[in-house]
Protein backbone atom coordinates (compact mmCIF):
# COMPACT_ATOMS: atom_id res chain seq x y z
CA UNK A 1 0.00 0.00 0.00
CA UNK A 2 2.63 2.63 0.50
CA UNK A 3 3.94 1.85 -3.07
CA UNK A 4 0.48 2.44 -4.31
CA UNK A 5 0.34 5.83 -2.69
CA UNK A 6 3.85 6.87 -4.56
CA UNK A 7 5.25 6.40 -8.23
CA UNK A 8 8.93 5.40 -6.80
CA UNK A 9 10.39 4.47 -3.24
CA UNK A 10 13.24 3.88 -2.41
CA UNK A 11 14.50 0.76 -0.81
CA UNK A 12 15.56 2.47 2.13
CA UNK A 13 12.57 4.54 2.37
CA UNK A 14 9.91 1.88 2.20
CA UNK A 15 11.99 0.06 5.23
CA UNK A 16 11.72 3.82 6.91
CA UNK A 17 8.01 4.01 6.48
CA UNK A 18 6.81 0.07 7.76
CA UNK A 19 9.48 0.15 10.66
CA UNK A 20 10.86 -2.21 9.50
CA UNK A 21 14.58 -3.57 8.78
CA UNK A 22 16.26 -3.26 5.49
CA UNK A 23 17.16 -6.90 5.70
CA UNK A 24 13.65 -7.66 5.78
CA UNK A 25 12.43 -5.73 3.33
CA UNK A 26 14.81 -7.14 0.97
CA UNK A 27 12.95 -10.37 1.17
CA UNK A 28 9.40 -8.77 0.92
CA UNK A 29 11.08 -7.05 -2.45
CA UNK A 30 12.20 -10.05 -3.72
CA UNK A 31 8.57 -12.01 -3.02
CA UNK A 32 7.26 -8.92 -4.73
CA UNK A 33 9.19 -9.11 -7.45
CA UNK A 34 8.76 -13.22 -7.85
CA UNK A 35 4.91 -12.21 -7.99
CA UNK A 36 6.01 -9.67 -10.86
CA UNK A 37 4.12 -6.91 -8.29
CA UNK A 38 7.23 -4.42 -8.32
CA UNK A 39 9.91 -3.44 -10.35
CA UNK A 40 13.23 -2.42 -8.84
CA UNK A 41 15.86 -0.20 -10.68
CA UNK A 42 19.00 1.06 -9.58
CA UNK A 43 18.44 4.99 -9.48
CA UNK A 44 20.71 6.55 -12.09
CA UNK A 45 21.90 9.57 -9.68
CA UNK A 46 23.25 6.64 -6.82
CA UNK A 47 23.91 3.80 -8.25
CA UNK A 48 23.59 1.64 -4.43
CA UNK A 49 19.85 3.08 -3.84
CA UNK A 50 17.51 1.01 -5.32
CA UNK A 51 14.16 2.62 -6.57
CA UNK A 52 10.74 0.29 -6.47
CA UNK A 53 7.58 0.71 -8.26
CA UNK A 54 4.36 -0.91 -8.48
CA UNK A 55 3.83 -2.71 -11.71
CA UNK A 56 0.12 -3.02 -13.29
CA UNK A 57 -0.10 -7.07 -11.83
CA UNK A 58 0.82 -5.30 -8.50
CA UNK A 59 -1.26 -2.11 -9.03
CA UNK A 60 -3.85 -4.45 -9.39
CA UNK A 61 -2.96 -6.55 -6.27
CA UNK A 62 -2.91 -3.08 -4.47
CA UNK A 63 -6.24 -2.27 -5.44
CA UNK A 64 -7.69 -5.41 -4.70
CA UNK A 65 -6.23 -5.30 -1.16
CA UNK A 66 -7.95 -1.54 -0.62
CA UNK A 67 -11.04 -2.57 -1.46
CA UNK A 68 -10.90 -5.87 0.52
CA UNK A 69 -9.44 -3.62 3.44
CA UNK A 70 -12.22 -0.94 3.45
CA UNK A 71 -15.04 -3.78 3.05
CA UNK A 72 -13.38 -5.53 6.12
CA UNK A 73 -13.42 -1.74 8.00
CA UNK A 74 -17.14 -1.28 7.17
CA UNK A 75 -18.31 -4.53 8.31
CA UNK A 76 -16.38 -4.08 11.46
CA UNK A 77 -18.11 -0.84 12.05
CA UNK A 78 -21.58 -1.79 11.54
CA UNK A 79 -21.20 -3.59 14.38
CA UNK A 80 -20.75 -1.02 16.61
CA UNK A 81 -23.95 0.95 17.76
CA UNK A 82 -24.50 3.87 15.33
CA UNK A 83 -24.65 6.08 18.10
CA UNK A 84 -20.86 5.19 19.29
CA UNK A 85 -19.70 5.03 15.71
CA UNK A 86 -17.81 8.68 15.40
CA UNK A 87 -16.62 8.33 19.37
CA UNK A 88 -14.85 5.55 18.09
CA UNK A 89 -13.42 7.05 15.00
CA UNK A 90 -12.58 9.59 16.56
CA UNK A 91 -10.77 7.58 19.05
CA UNK A 92 -9.10 5.36 16.52
CA UNK A 93 -8.03 8.66 14.54
CA UNK A 94 -6.10 10.26 17.70
CA UNK A 95 -4.21 6.75 18.67
CA UNK A 96 -3.06 6.71 15.22
CA UNK A 97 -1.65 9.93 15.12
CA UNK A 98 -0.38 9.30 18.72
CA UNK A 99 1.40 6.36 16.88
CA UNK A 100 3.04 8.56 14.31
CA UNK A 101 4.02 11.05 16.66
CA UNK A 102 6.46 8.56 18.89
CA UNK A 103 8.16 7.64 15.75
Amino acid sequence: MELASQQVLSQNELAARLGLENSTVSRLVKKMCDRDWITPIRSSADRRIVELSLTSVGQQAATKLAIARQQKFEKILSNIPQEQQTAVLDSLNIFVEAMRRSD
